[in-house]
């Protein structure tokens, strides 16, 4: 299902962590559906080696920001899945602290006349996350 996912044209990197928390979900050794012991074994394997990469991405600040600015994900993702206000709050952060040090320049106009609207004299307004 993953391999199918990725191999499409619509994968993208906000993609990823949904992806992987679906995939985490299956590979719950504690189901109560009966697995022969070595089914239970590789999921047991399966899901180690999922957390290991799943936690690659805390390291990695483009995939919680194209979460964050994806219009179906936002910070809502994380709030319904009852993720860590803390890690919440980093996430959002890294988005602003991005925007400041490489877009926020760009956006301002270098003029701006009696007539400009805000948004033309405050540049590009950040909307809630």
């Amino acid at each position: 299902m993953a391999t199918l996912y990725y191999s499409q044209d619509s994968a993208s990197i906000a993609g990823v962590i949904p992806a992987m928390d679906t995939l985490t979900s299956n590979l719950d050794p504690e189901t109560k559906q009966p697995y022969h012991p070595s089914i239970l074994a590789a999921m047991t394997l399966a899901r180690k080696k999922m957390n290991r990469y799943y936690s690659l991405t805390d390291d990695a600040a483009p995939y919680r920001i194209a979460m964050v600015l994806h219009p179906g994900l936002k910070l809502e993702y994380f709030r319904l899945r009852e993720w860590e206000k803390e890690w919440i709050e980093q996430a959002e952060k890294m988005v602003r602290e991005e925007y400041a040090a490489n877009y926020e320049k760009a956006a301002a106009p270098e003029e701006t006349s009696v007539e400009a609207s805000p948004a033309q004299v405050s540049g590009v307004p950040m909307v809630p996350f």
